[in-house]
């Protein structure tokens, strides 16, 4: 199952724009993959117990993918900062 977090985001320059959502659906260990034209860009993965308090996971400046361990109803989304207008980046879930 996965789940678009960025499907080709531009960003707006000198704003974060966050990604949708996602829950984590059971106890198994998942992927995130992050890839595209960074152009100086930086994706910061967060995690919240609520939804509305989010904690730092990690951050990626280049192309990578990252093991995400995180209990089943764990909120999981991605931010977008620092984009300028060569940015286009792709995050995905798995």
């Amino acid at each position: 199952m996965a789940n678009a977090l960025f499907i080709n985001e531009a960003g707006t320059p000198d704003v974060t724009t966050t990604s949708a959502t996602v829950q984590a659906p059971d106890n198994a260990s998942r992927r995130i993959f992050v890839w595209g034209t960074f152009a100086e860009a930086v994706i910061d993965v967060e995690l919240s117990p609520d939804g509305s308090e989010w904690f730092p996971l990690i951050a990626f400046t280049e192309k990578g993918s990252a093991p995400v361990d995180a209990p089943p109803g764990t909120y999981i989304r991605a931010a977008l900062r620092g984009a300028t207008g060569s940015t286009r980046i792709n995050a995905t879930y798995v």
